[in-house]
């Protein structure tokens, strides 16, 4: 399995904010943490992850399960921390997870990271943005502008128990490539736009080159927002 990462260089990465991208074994996934008001130690956030895969995905069980106690496991962790006497800081996560098996891959996703999949000239999305835009967008409301920012969901204190931990699960062939994105690649980007980029990016053999290809692509609408650059973060798989 051939996997690619690439993200905003760490001198533009703004207060508050870290982007983490990671792999163990046949899951990939890319991790933003946001904490206002505050710096968020990109060790702590990778300490984290690490804690929550070796108690909830490296555990013996059926994929989407380990997939599952991967996030519930994370969302403990920032519940814990925010709720810790003296406890200063209150971390919000987002996420998005690929799982790899021989002829199907497993997806989780948290906010509006998105997993794409890319199978010559066809771009398809794999998770629907829990975002105000969607949800506006399914009651045929009007969007104004900005909404599309404002996500309705994050891991810790903003995370709605009434909305369970969705996995769901998708064939591959030989040929096809996944793109797993943060919020930051699409925003204030058309579909249309993004579609472009991804089927360009498909078209490149090398993963790693790939990733840098979409990464450096998203600099470039982005202009001069270090912000929106530095919460940039992309992997690209080809199984």
């Amino acid at each position: 399995m051939q996997v690619g990462a690439a993200r905003g260089p760490p001198e533009f990465e703004p207060r508050g904010c870290s982007v983490v991208t990671g792999r163990d074994d046949q899951l990939v996934f890319v991790s933003r943490a946001v904490v206002p008001i505050s710096s968020v130690p990109e060790a702590e956030h990778v300490a984290m992850l690490q804690q929550a895969l070796v108690q909830g995905w490296r555990q013996p069980a059926a994929t989407s399960a380990r997939l599952s106690a991967f996030v519930d496991g994370l969302h403990q962790r920032l519940l814990a921390q925010a709720r810790a006497p003296g406890a200063q800081q209150q971390w919000r996560l987002e996420l998005c997870a690929l799982a790899v098996e021989p002829d199907s891959v497993w997806v989780v996703h948290v906010a509006d990271h998105r997993v794409w999949q890319v199978r010559n000239e066809r771009v398809e999305r794999l998770t629907v943005d829990e975002t105000l835009a969607e949800l506006m967008r399914r009651q045929g409301l009007p969007l104004p502008d900005g909404v599309d920012r404002v996500t309705t969901r994050a891991l810790g204190l903003e995370w709605s128990d009434d909305q369970p931990i969705v996995v769901s699960h998708h064939a591959w062939q030989p040929g096809d490539c996944f793109v797993l994105t943060t919020g930051w690649f699409h925003r204030e980007q058309s579909d249309a736009a993004c579609e472009t980029l991804l089927r360009r990016a498909g078209a490149i053999p090398d993963a790693e080159t790939a990733a840098r290809f979409l990464l450096a692509e998203r600099a470039l609408t982005l202009g001069h927002s270090s912000y929106g650059f530095a919460s940039t973060g992309v992997l690209v798989v080809r199984p």
